[in-house]
């Protein structure tokens, strides 16, 4: 009432409120901050990410048109992670990742240059507000335990003291664990410099909870933009990016600020290590149906547009004896989602949520209830395309332009399974009901996952990380010969 016109107030009363899953009230108070000043920093995408977080796709395209001409204009209304679940565009993403930059690299007076000296052990620091029960946690794990230590030296900075049984094994993994969630920009820099850092991989970009400014300050000579954040970061001061050939083509380089560092497979780790599986649970026990053709996707509800959600109701409708299984993102989402599959005369209860389990074994074990996964487009499955693959699950996938819409076609291609890779929206519902129809060809593929998890290199984690050590290697030798950086491939 004092100030009716406080942006900065209804915006962060919608960010407060989005935070608690109270999403419809979030709506209203970015609503009103875009009405205000419709070209607030971060104000539009906030906004969209709302609603597309519980499924309200009014007004999509439109509204998505408009974010985009914005950005085009150079108006930061949109965080770069927001973007890759909106709009499949490389050009349009790295835009965008330069003026959020601008936030991080505008507080810094000049640019910095570090030499790495020469010595017996590479240090490495990996700085991630992640390392806890988190995707990019579980993908890390036998990365950092499968480190050379006669070559490397392994260290963990983590921007948060939470503890579970995650943070305990990363903990055991790196060679030095340092909590510096109450440290200062300026402190983080410092004890990276003491500690005579040479390589800084940032597990983060612009996802929530980084400190992305300690890079722009550069707390190591070689900095590296690596998993957490499936995009350019914009940023002159972030040397590299890790990558393969499928997600990064040829013709995108000059979309990435960073020179990129091409794996020989997919640039994606994962945890090889075998978990126990329940195979005694039914499909009673989650609420799907015995005999049902079971279609799965356990992506967050922003992932999930108009265009795919009406490809999965068409297959319903198509196949009266199929259900679609998701994860019960927020109850907000899945009432909208419900209303939707009602509009479309489908029996809603052959839409079926998931609430989230204890650990990763029960997660794996109620997976193989599933037929068959479906990804979502344009940010695409990522960790949960591993999983889908460990629970021996195909997922059909339809590649993108971007980094974030071509990991899973990445995993697939790894895996010698690229018949599950679709380049169209046609395409990508003629597969689905392809595998429906033809029981012995969905089985083959299963059969076909089951034996190239064992002889593909996607889970050889030894393997993987026998390349990366290549690359941090190549990295350094480059930087002691004072070569620029440029793109690295290993064979």
């Amino acid at each position: 009432k004092l100030e009716p016109k406080k942006l900065s107030s209804y915006h962060n009363m919608g960010n407060l409120l989005k935070k608690n899953n109270k999403y419809h009230d979030a709506i209203k108070f970015y609503k009103k901050s875009t009405e205000i000043d419709e070209l607030y920093k971060n104000g539009l995408g906030n906004y969209l990410n709302a609603n597309y977080s519980i499924c309200n796709w009014k007004n999509y395209d439109s509204n998505n048109k408009k974010l985009e001409n914005f950005i085009k204009s150079n108006y930061n209304v949109c965080s770069a992670f927001h973007l890759l679940s909106i709009i499949d565009s490389p050009k349009l993403q790295l835009i965008n990742s330069k003026l959020e930059n601008k936030e991080y690299s505008d507080k810094i007076d000049k640019k910095i240059t570090l030499i790495a000296k020469k010595k017996n052990k590479i240090k490495i620091g990996y700085y991630s507000a992640d390392f806890c029960n988190h995707p990019v946690a579980y993908q890390i794990f036998e990365l950092i335990e499968n480190h050379d230590r006669e070559k490397f030296e392994i260290f963990g900075f983590s921007f948060d003291s939470k503890l579970d049984e995650s943070k305990q094994r990363l903990v055991l993994a790196f060679d030095n664990f340092i909590d510096v969630q109450n440290k200062s920009d300026d402190e983080i820099v410092n004890i990276s410099k003491k500690l005579e850092i040479d390589i800084a991989v940032d597990l983060m970009g612009y996802t929530e909870s980084n400190r992305f400014t300690i890079f722009e300050k550069r707390c190591a000579p070689i900095q590296i933009n690596y998993l957490g954040y499936p995009s350019t970061t914009g940023s002159s001061n972030m040397d590299y990016i890790i990558s393969d050939k499928h997600v990064i083509k040829n013709e995108n380089h000059i979309n990435f600020s960073e020179k990129i560092i091409y794996l020989p497979n997919s640039f994606m780790p994962t945890d090889s290590k075998e978990k126990s599986i329940n195979y005694k649970i039914k499909k009673l026990d989650y609420g799907l149906s015995d005999d049902a053709f079971v279609l799965c996707c356990f992506s967050k509800f922003y992932k999930i547009t108009p265009k795919i959600f009406e490809i999965w109701t068409n297959i319903l409708k198509k196949f009266e004896n199929t259900e679609l299984w998701l994860s019960l993102d927020n109850i907000e989402g899945s009432e909208n989602l419900i209303n939707l599959i009602k509009s479309k005369n489908i029996d809603k209860e052959r839409l079926v949520f998931a609430k989230s389990v204890k650990n990763k074994e029960d997660h794996l074990s109620r997976l193989r209830l599933a037929d068959l996964c479906l990804d979502t487009y344009p940010y695409g499955s990522h960790s949960s395309c591993c999983d889908y693959l460990r629970a021996g699950l195909p997922i059909v996938t339809m590649k993108g332009q971007s980094f974030s819409s071509s990991v899973c076609s990445s995993i697939l291609n790894t895996m010698n399974l690229n018949e599950l890779i679709t380049n169209s929206f046609d395409e990508y519902e003629e597969k689905i009901t392809k595998l429906i129809l033809e029981p012995d060809y969905i089985n083959k593929i299963k059969k076909k996952i089951e034996v190239n998890k064992i002889e593909s290199s996607f889970f050889n984690m030894k393997l993987y990380t026998s390349n990366i050590e290549k690359a941090y290697n190549i990295c350094i030798s480059k930087h002691l010969k004072e070569l620029s950086p440029d793109n690295i491939y290993i064979d």
